[in-house]
């Protein structure tokens, strides 16, 4: 694994982990909060898990409905 892959990874790892604990925070189970925002809640773990790299499109979907915010640096 490339020291970019393992950046990458990394990182939608953090990304899952902050998306769950805002959505469990909110009181939304996976499939609640699929069903808001039209992902599949398989799909939705997966990427809460770090083990699927979300679109752009669906990172906004997912960050607009439980209120963070997507922030480059």
């Amino acid at each position: 694994m490339t020291m970019t892959t393992t950046y990458l990874n990394d990182n939608m790892a953090r990304i899952g982990r902050t998306i769950a604990e805002r959505r469990k925070a909110l009181g939304l189970s996976v499939r609640e909060l699929g069903a808001r925002i039209g992902v599949n809640y398989t799909t939705l773990s997966l990427i809460e898990n770090g083990k699927l790299n979300a679109s752009i499109a669906t990172l906004t979907k997912i960050t607009d409905e439980i209120g963070l915010k997507i922030e480059i640096k």
